[in-house]
């Protein structure tokens, strides 16, 4: 059970008073290999999941803004899976997740899901530094439960660089390296 929370329900002009509670069911199961302690070699990660939602509150567009609504019934199914290596002063990883959240109404992906959502990275550490590459892709998405109108897939590049004195760590994060220009909302681009 998941209430309307305050902004839900009382966000000026575009809060409902009228929103039910959420109602899910759910289950997950899967492997991790804990990496404590060990220096070398392969970790794997695996995990399947399943969630029925009734009543989701979404804040979708209506009318150019954004409002809740109680949403339509909606399953979600999916697999999450990954790897890791680790050596002496490096880790390789890479991490992703399908999942197939479906409108019951409809029959179609759920608006703003993706599908398909990898992140793969490399880290060394020497000491007291540690630079991280990621690369993070996600697969198009639906806009409002139209099958025919998608916002494209995306491939985002970042690095962060810290380093560590005593118990205080000084980072440095930089994202969208190559200035990307994409939306995860239709009519909302993000800062490239």
């Amino acid at each position: 059970l998941r209430r309307p929370t305050l902004n839900d329900l009382f966000w000026p002009e575009l809060g409902r008073e009228d929103l039910e509670a959420e109602r899910s069911h759910s289950f997950r199961i899967g492997f991790k290999h804990n990496e404590s302690g060990i220096k070398h070699g392969f970790y794997p990660q695996f995990l399947a999941f399943h969630h029925f939602i009734r009543n989701a509150i979404r804040w979708l567009p209506e009318g150019g803004q954004f409002r809740p609504r109680n949403f339509d019934d909606f399953q979600s199914s999916g697999i999450e899976g990954g790897l890791n290596w680790l050596g002496d002063h490096w880790l390789l990883g890479t991490s992703a997740q399908y999942a197939y959240a479906r409108n019951e109404t409809r029959g179609r992906q759920i608006a703003y899901e993706p599908r398909l959502t990898v992140l793969s990275r490399i880290r060394y550490e020497a000491k007291r530094w540690a630079a991280t590459y990621r690369i993070h892709y996600q697969s198009s998405v639906y806009t409002l439960n139209a099958a025919d109108n998608r916002l494209p897939q995306t491939w985002l590049h970042h690095a962060d660089f810290s380093y560590t004195f005593g118990r205080l760590e000084l980072q440095l994060r930089l994202r969208n390296l190559f200035d990307l220009r994409y939306q995860r909302i239709a009519g909302y681009p993000l800062p490239g």
